[in-house]
């Protein structure tokens, strides 16, 4: 049976999904990628994203900004993803360095602090726009600068933004 679920994460709605009950693996994997999952099928008025859980009610939360939320989702995910991409590129270099390559770490390295400036901050469509464009002159990056557009898109994707 397909119901409608507020799905919670620090007391707060993040998330409006239709979800299979019948589907336990579904359901299993919902719950926990999020502290909470809410039935809101019949509730009115229904729950928005941004609510929060007080007691055992969802009530609206006026004091959120849904664009600060987005912000702040988007910069979390950009930092913590800014030092996967630093070390895959060290890795790189320390592997190009070892085969004796020649390769101009000062300009690779220019480049990875502009891409960490903007993942840090969460700009992460200009991240991507930028490692599009420069992935070309890197020919010796350009999977892992292929795997950063293709990551931060689906993160894009999956919340919606």
């Amino acid at each position: 049976m397909i119901r409608t679920y507020a799905l919670l994460l620090n007391n707060m709605v993040v998330s409006i999904e239709q979800i299979d009950t019948d589907d336990d693996k579904l359901m299993l994997k919902k719950g926990q990628q999020y502290q909470n999952m809410v039935d809101i099928e019949d509730m009115f008025p229904q729950p928005e994203v941004t609510w929060i859980l007080v007691g055992n009610k969802l009530i609206p939360n006026a004091d959120i900004d849904i664009f600060l939320l987005q912000q702040k989702t988007a910069r979390e995910f950009g930092v913590k993803f800014s030092g996967e991409i630093a070390d895959l590129i060290g890795a790189r270099n320390l592997k190009l360095s070892a085969e004796g390559s020649v390769i101009n770490i000062a300009t690779v390295l220019q480049q990875l602090n502009v891409l960490k400036a903007l993942l840090d901050t969460g700009c992460l469509r200009t991240a991507v726009n930028m490692t599009t464009a420069i992935s070309p002159s890197f020919p010796a990056y350009s999977d892992i600068f292929n795997y950063a557009i293709t990551s931060v898109n689906a993160f894009l994707t999956e919340k919606g933004y």
